[in-house]
């Protein structure tokens, strides 16, 4: 049999059985289908099923994925809202212990903590900006420039120039 060089109706059928029944095997496509598992197996591996399919199988996991993350993001903002107004409204009565656990996962969340309520070895991305005038930022320059100069205790720069070291003759009695 040769392979089809058009998209045709089985393909559609095919692809929409399988993304409808993702933990079935491709013996129950055909199957279901009413096709030999011969005639199904030569027809999933032409060219054109598989362009076919792999398109059609992207655009179903963009679908559900984006479907996914948005009900999680629906999801975390309403808890977020709920965990504020509680916050709110028991802040005078909340334990410490819960109010660390509140700021422990917001701080989580926002990527500034570990997992174990530790600081994290990963940049967690704050940037601080300490503002200084002029003369600040001249003092702070010449304590650095003093620091390696010779007067002001540094390092000291040795002029002239360096000698190879000798190459050390070999003791005699040693062979080549």
């Amino acid at each position: 049999m040769a392979p089809p060089k058009k998209l045709n109706w089985w393909h559609t059928q095919i692809v929409d059985w399988m993304l409808g029944n993702p933990e079935k095997k491709l013996r129950d496509c055909a199957a279901a289908l009413g096709v030999s598992q011969p005639w199904l197996s030569t027809i999933i591996h032409t060219d054109i099923f598989q362009n076919y399919a792999q398109s059609r199988m992207a655009q179903h996991h963009l679908l559900v994925s984006n479907d996914i993350i948005g009900k999680a993001q629906a999801l975390a903002d309403l808890s977020l809202d709920v965990l504020t107004e509680r916050i709110e409204d028991e802040r005078d009565t909340m334990k410490l212990k819960e109010v660390r656990a509140s700021a422990e996962l917001s701080l989580k969340a926002l990527g500034y903590t570990g997992g174990d309520g530790g600081g994290s070895d990963r940049n967690s991305g704050v940037t601080i900006l300490v503002g200084a005038d002029s003369t600040v930022l001249a003092a702070a320059r010449e304590r650095i420039r003093n620091r390696h100069s010779p007067a002001g205790g540094g390092s000291r720069v040795i002029e002239g120039s360096a000698a190879p070291a000798p190459v050390p003759a070999k003791p005699t009695g040693e062979a080549a």
